[in-house]
């Protein structure tokens, strides 16, 4: 694609997910080629933000090493690759609103630097990680797992951003404490919330469901297989505290 078809397709405002239409290709071939690879190895202890500025985010690894990711794209841009294809497995919603934010928050220059993929993919990544993670090192924003916890933290604009992720009218576009989307019909994922957040056994989860015991069990399966766990454990770990679409 050329940077002229780029920068159409750029200008276009309705236009809010970078890697499912313009940069679909660009990831793929940095995914193809090692950008994961150098993500999950340098996060497979785990890590967490250990402090945020106003063009990058200091990543401190399990192993203690410490990782910049600039916005420009200079340092980190594999950790930046690696995260948001990760980060899209379940949050598509959080980032179709970290776009928009940057949209809003840039006007014409994030719209012209879209013709810039590596810029664009950079500033998206720092961007997301400023508004979902950080905090302690005891709590952190990502297990050696690889699973990502996106907690509420401090914003100096969350008064007045349209996605902080609590009171925006739609839902499905939290940037901030972000909705783990599942990619559930909507009474699986009613399922799916008693499975994690309570500790009713399926007999109960049936009464207040109003279905039988029998049918709780088979959906229960059907979600397990889905999210590729083996028990109601496994779906805990994976999705307690988290909010669930």
């Amino acid at each position: 694609m050329s940077n002229n078809e780029l920068m159409k397709k750029a200008s276009k405002r309705s236009q809010v997910l970078p890697f499912s239409k313009i940069f679909e290709r660009e990831l793929t071939e940095l995914t193809t080629a090692n950008a994961l690879n150098v993500y999950n190895e340098t996060v497979k202890d785990g890590w967490y933000i250990l402090r945020k500025e106003s063009d990058s985010v200091f990543i401190k690894t399990g192993k203690g090493e410490i990782l910049e990711i600039r916005a420009d794209g200079t340092k980190g841009y594999f950790f930046a690759v690696g995260y948001l294809k990760t980060m899209s497995m379940h949050y598509q919603g959080h980032l179709q609103a970290i776009e928009r934010l940057l949209h809003l928050l840039y006007d014409r220059a994030y719209t012209s630097g879209a013709a810039l993929p590596r810029l664009c993919i950079a500033r998206l990544a720092v961007q997301s990680l400023k508004c979902c993670f950080g905090g302690s090192e005891l709590f952190p924003d990502a297990d050696n797992l690889g699973e990502l916890h996106p907690k509420v933290v401090e914003c100096p604009i969350r008064s007045i951003c349209k996605f902080n992720g609590t009171g925006h009218r739609r839902a499905k576009q939290a940037g901030c404490n972000p909705i783990c989307e599942l990619g559930l019909p909507p009474r699986q994922v009613e399922l799916a919330k008693f499975l994690v957040n309570t500790s009713d056994d399926f007999i109960k989860i049936a009464q207040k469901m109003g279905l039988t015991e029998n049918y709780v069990r088979k959906k229960a399966a059907e979600i397990y297989a889905h999210l590729k766990v083996e028990n109601k454990n496994g779906l805990r770990q994976l999705l307690q505290n988290k909010r669930l679409l």
